[in-house]
């Protein structure tokens, strides 16, 4: 018998897959518009990258800090590739829909944020980091007006018709590795699995096959050998999927190593390694920042983003 609960009941109802795999998680539009599913694929996750960095960012302040969990933010970026299955770059402005999606899982979660100014302050940070030229300059293509937040939530919640069901596979992890003793296996999966939100994996596969692909690319990281209480719990499924999907998940957990290498390459030399004296003045103890894994492909997703938005004008 299997030791893990059942979670049959919690799992998420995510849209129909358009063609079938990861490559095709984009909408119709997009794609008849003339983009591709990787520069659709790319623009979504480097706003996703902002988003992740700039929410633990906002934690050296007070004044900004949003308090987000792990389970809150995990299923916010869910909300945002599911909302972009249904909708596309040319009528809904990115990053005002991430912030709308935190927001709407803060409260789906009990994990709110009451003071908006918060969020106003959120999307214009992510826009300043992601919409750059190459000077590193960009201003003025986009502002988030106070209130534009509530309504982007409305029509989030119309394109998830209305399905709040969070995602979670952090939980999966944790109940895969209880009985394991390798902290450090443990770190760096988990490590794994927040980096897997730039990917599409949320929609596309179980939160189960993604915490078990998780494990698999800690231990090719570590070097370890995997461990025996993840792997040979019994699938969740009775058709054989799982396994196919944990393929899957691991594969798409691998997609932008090369481009974080790099950047944590360049980031070394230019300013050498982050220490605890470079946290920002007021910074609570143990704050770290969370650098962009794509930060050299901001400057490509931004003329996506910004082409998407011609196309838009032009059509209508």
């Amino acid at each position: 018998a299997s030791r893990r609960p059942s979670t049959a009941g919690l799992r998420m109802e995510r849209p129909e897959r358009l063609r079938g795999w990861t490559d095709d998680a984009s909408n119709p539009e997009d794609l008849r518009l003339g983009f591709s599913p990787e520069h659709v694929r790319l623009a979504k996750a480097v706003v996703v990258d902002a988003l992740l960095s700039q929410v633990v960012a906002s934690g050296a302040s007070r004044a900004t800090a949003l308090h987000a969990r792990q389970r809150t933010v995990a299923t916010a970026v869910s909300y945002f590739w599911r909302f972009y299955q249904r909708r596309s770059f040319t009528t809904d402005e990115p990053v005002l829909v991430a912030v709308a999606c935190l927001s709407l899982a803060g409260k789906t979660l009990e994990n709110p944020v009451h003071d908006h100014t918060k969020f106003k302050a959120l999307a214009d940070a992510m826009a300043a980091e992601i919409y750059v030229d190459e000077a590193g300059k960009r201003e003025g293509v986009f502002s988030c007006a106070k209130d534009a937040l509530l309504p982007c939530e409305l029509r989030v919640l119309d394109q998830l018709k209305f399905d709040l069901t969070p995602y979670d596979p952090h939980e999966e992890l944790a109940e895969s590795m209880r009985d394991e003793k390798n902290d450090d296996l443990f770190r760096v999966a988990w490590s794994v699995l927040n980096d897997s939100l730039i990917t599409p994996t949320c929609v596309c596969v179980s939160e189960r096959a993604a915490a078990i692909g998780a494990i698999a690319v800690a231990c090719e990281l570590l070097n370890v050998e995997p461990p025996q209480s993840a792997f040979l719990s019994p699938p969740d499924d009775d058709d054989g999927n799982e396994v196919g999907e944990v393929a899957l998940a691991a594969r798409e957990m691998t997609r932008y190593r090369g481009a974080f290498a790099e950047n944590a390459d360049w980031k070394s030399k230019e300013s050498g390694a982050e220490t605890e004296t470079d946290a920002p003045k007021g910074a609570p103890a143990g704050w770290r920042a969370r650098p962009p894994m794509l930060a050299g492909l901001r400057l490509r997703a931004a003329r996506i983003i910004e082409a998407a938005r011609r196309a838009g004008e032009t059509a209508s």
